[in-house]
């Protein structure tokens, strides 16, 4: 009898609110790994990085995640990848000065990661990721 009179408080009760976490761009790191020929790679870095993740206690599947990079911001080891990653052919900064993430669901991969799929959009085009 006593399960059935703790289940209406639980009822009231109801779920924890989802609750918002805020991208701290100071401890946060954003790398792209380039490769070269299949041969080797280097890796760039994206230093402005807002954004944050709402997540709801009753729903660990679903999140709401936006990330937004500052392109023109990215940093490589040398001038000429830089050069490459920032110019036309790639990432073309000076059209496309941001690069935006937008996710939606979420698979826990362990007990501490998770894997998020959602939007990318870059150079004027959005598509799944």
């Amino acid at each position: 009898m006593r399960c059935f009179r703790v289940l209406p408080v639980l009822l009231l009760i109801g779920a924890a609110p989802p609750h918002r976490y805020t991208i701290d761009a100071n401890r946060s790191e954003i790398l792209a790994r380039v490769a070269f020929f299949g041969l080797a790679s280097k890796t760039a870095r994206f230093p402005k990085v807002s954004g944050g993740i709402t997540l709801a206690p009753d729903q660990p599947d679903r999140v709401d995640l936006d990330v937004t990079l500052d392109a023109t911001a990215l940093t490589a080891p040398d001038a000429i990848t830089l050069g490459r990653l920032k110019g036309p052919k790639f990432f073309d900064v000076d059209r496309y000065p941001t690069i935006a993430f937008r996710g939606k669901t979420m698979r826990m991969t362990s007990a501490t990661d998770a894997q998020i799929s959602g939007q990318i959009s870059a150079r004027g085009v959005t598509q799944p990721a």
